[in-house]
Parts: structure tokens; C-alpha cells; sequence
């Protein structure tokens, strides 16, 4: 029983890291828009 139950302990495991790493690049993708935006705001007011 103890081996059916290991792989999918694994996927469990690679899920988390898969929606984690999911999490960080829409954070990241955020966090780009947000500066080219503040960029071009600044560029507009000067």
C-alpha cells in the first residue's frame, strides 16, 4: 500500500510547487506592469 501511496505524496509535493511557482511569476508579471506604468506615468507629467 505504502507505494501507491509514495507517488502520490510526489505529485502532491510537485503541485504545490508548480501553483507556487504559478503565484511568483503572476507576482512578478505584476509587479513589472506596475512599474512600466508608473514609468510611463512619470514620463507623461514631465
Amino acid at each position: 500500500m505504502d507505494d501507491l501511496r509514495a507517488p502520490m505524496k510526489l505529485l502532491q509535493q510537485d503541485r504545490r510547487i508548480a501553483l507556487l511557482a504559478g503565484v511568483v511569476f503572476l507576482l512578478d508579471q505584476l509587479t513589472k506592469l506596475a512599474v512600466v506604468r508608473a514609468l510611463e506615468f512619470n514620463g507623461d507629467r514631465m
